[in-house]
């Protein structure tokens, strides 16, 4: 028992060191708010106000690392509402954009962070359909980062082949769609091997999807690799991601033990 109050009362010390409530209620309204503790950080989420659809929120990101934080990005699970109006801050995936989660960065000037220190960024939620929640859980990540394991490369490929193939579907013809995908250079850079990450920004489409599925599900140093194969006769799609802190590479399809040649498909 007193093991369980000694943890509590850490969080909630940690929570009170930016002013961060605990409040574990639903429902929206203001001045309400919520904490979430992670690994080297504290976040806290704020209604600022609401008005009629329209809800502004305040986050509060602290670093309780013990290390000087870089660049910092947090991510809430996918919303189903439009974002406008950031400050201090901006949005990381368009809305148009499928994906997990939403991503909001810094903008520039305020992406260092000493320990101890907090940042607060604001942006209004569009909610016609009345679906505007807290938060289950708000991540938050920077160049603090560990190296990624082989599972969460692996897992990392799985995301952005995914979202590589989701591009195909705005091609009317889907026997050509593989073909006119590239030969257009909608994955310009990613077909040669490129740098992922939050402080990345791409303007072909294709680039521009890997780029947020990678930065989303590995972490630091990461580079993917987009290329064309064929599995049993079918031409598809394969990418590898790699850690270039370690040198381990993850892929999909068929993912790896963390060995590949880069560029060049691995059949298991």
């Amino acid at each position: 028992m007193k093991i369980i109050k000694k943890i509590i009362s850490g969080v909630t010390a940690l929570a009170l060191a930016c002013g961060l409530s605990m409040s574990a209620s639903a429902e929206l309204y203001e001045g309400q708010s919520r904490a979430y503790k992670g690994v080297g950080y504290m976040a806290k989420y704020e209604v600022v106000s609401v008005n009629g659809y329209y809800t502004t929120v305040k986050i509060t990101l602290k670093n309780t690392s013990k290390k000087k934080i870089n660049h910092w990005a947090v991510a809430l699970k996918k919303v189903p509402w439009k974002l406008h109006n950031f400050e201090n801050c901006r949005i990381f995936n368009p809305h148009d954009v499928f994906s997990v989660y939403t991503s909001i960065t810094d903008c520039g000037t305020n992406a260092s962070l000493a320990p101890d220190e907090c940042v607060s960024f604001c942006y209004t939620m569009e909610d016609r359909y009345g679906q505007a929640k807290l938060p289950e859980r708000i991540l938050a990540y920077s160049d603090l980062d560990k190296s990624n394991t082989v599972e969460e490369l692996n897992k990392a490929a799985k995301e952005c082949c995914e979202y590589a193939d989701y591009i195909l579907r705005y091609y009317p013809d889907p026997a050509t769609a593989m073909d006119d995908a590239f030969r257009e250079g909608v994955y310009e850079k990613s077909q040669k091997g490129m740098k992922t990450g939050y402080t990345y920004e791409y303007k072909a489409r294709g680039d521009e999807v890997i780029n947020i599925a990678a930065s989303q599900y590995a972490r630091g140093d990461i580079s993917a690799y987009l290329g064309r194969t064929k599995i049993n006769g079918v031409d598809c799609l394969f990418v590898q991601i790699r850690d270039d802190r370690t040198g381990k590479i993850g892929q999909y399809p068929n993912p790896t033990d963390g060995t590949a040649e880069w560029g060049k498909f691995t059949q298991n």
